[in-house]
């Protein structure tokens, strides 16, 4: 937590390791979701969700997931709207600021003053794990130096 904070909110260089040490992302299942989750699916991050929290759905075996959902011992198969976690293998998280807007899933890459942006001509340095509007807070997923060669 920064000094200077009034309150329990994220700010721009801020390390979340909850999400790196444990491989768990927590977040709901999308209200979008039309099927069945269960334990084991594949998960992949929601794209149009533009809340605080990740939101998952089904992924296909031809979408690149971000986890799978675990066994749990409050319900079989989740609805909309449940609270889940994403069992992964996740790199160091930082909460960085936006240059433009940037959606859950997207590949980002660094622009001046520190801030990322949807990857476009420059390298990809982190995963979006969250939304964030143009000077918005979002949770990246760090990459580089793997994305270097991107």
């Amino acid at each position: 937590m920064n000094v200077n904070q009034e309150g329990l909110s994220p700010v721009h260089g801020q390390i979340d390791n909850q999400t790196a040490q444990g491989g768990r992302l927590p977040g709901r299942i999308s209200p979008d979701e039309t099927g069945t989750p269960v334990a084991g699916a594949k998960l992949k991050l929601d794209s149009t969700n533009k809340g605080p929290i990740p939101y998952f759905l089904l992924a296909a075996a031809s979408d690149v997931g971000i986890g799978f959902l675990p066994l749990s011992i409050n319900t079989a198969s989740p609805v909309a709207g449940s609270f889940v976690e994403a069992i992964g293998v996740f790199g160091p998280c930082m909460w960085l600021t936006a240059n433009a807007e940037v959606t859950p899933g997207a590949s980002v890459e660094m622009t001046t003053g520190a801030k990322v942006q949807a990857t476009s001509s420059g390298k990809q340095v982190g995963i979006a794990l969250t939304y964030a509007a143009a000077t918005g807070l979002c949770l990246v997923m760090l990459t580089a130096p793997m994305g270097a060669a991107s």
